[in-house]
């Protein structure tokens, strides 16, 4: 469910950035109505993670929380949202290369996580290598105001899910 909301997110994100490129500040305005959606799809993700992570009875969590840790045996890691594409993909597509330095080992990461995961950020990093993240492209396009208060809701709400996912594990 949480990557079937982060998948909804990259794809209108992937629009936006398309609609921007493409048709510059005259794209704003349906950019942001995309924008606004993977707003609410990644506050779905963060009540998801709120809901395990900080309204769990702590000894449930406890309980549940060993799912989580790395194999005994074989020391890997456990089943976890860090293979999950969704975030570093959003990462890049809105703030571009800098988001890089967050992801300093994707490149030897990059075979865990899911096929489809590796296919978007290859195509994420590919977009921010080439000048085609939101920041960036608002900041061409003069930094049009409904762009930039769809862009300042996205940080906002991604920085929101960072902040509650830290909290509950």
């Amino acid at each position: 469910l949480i990557d079937e909301q982060l998948d909804s997110a990259v794809a209108n994100i992937f629009f936006a950035v398309d609609m921007l490129f493409q048709q510059g500040a005259d794209g704003a305005p349906v950019a942001s109505e995309c924008i606004q959606y993977a707003v609410d799809c990644v506050t779905v993700v963060g009540e998801y993670v709120a809901q395990i992570g900080l309204k769990m009875k702590p000894e449930d969590f406890s309980r549940f929380r060993r799912f989580l840790t790395s194999h005994p045996v074989r020391k890997t890691d456990g089943p976890s949202g860090k293979y999950s594409s969704g975030i570093p993909v959003i990462d890049f597509l809105l703030a571009g290369e800098s988001a890089l330095a967050a992801y300093p080992n994707l490149e030897q990461e990059l075979q865990y996580y899911p096929r489809y995961g590796q296919e978007h950020i290859i195509t994420a990093l590919g977009y921010a290598r080439a000048g085609k993240s939101l920041s960036e492209i608002s900041k061409s396009l003069g930094r049009p105001s409904v762009l930039e208060e769809s862009l300042a809701s996205l940080v906002g709400t991604v920085k929101l899910f960072r902040g509650m996912h830290y909290k509950g594990v």
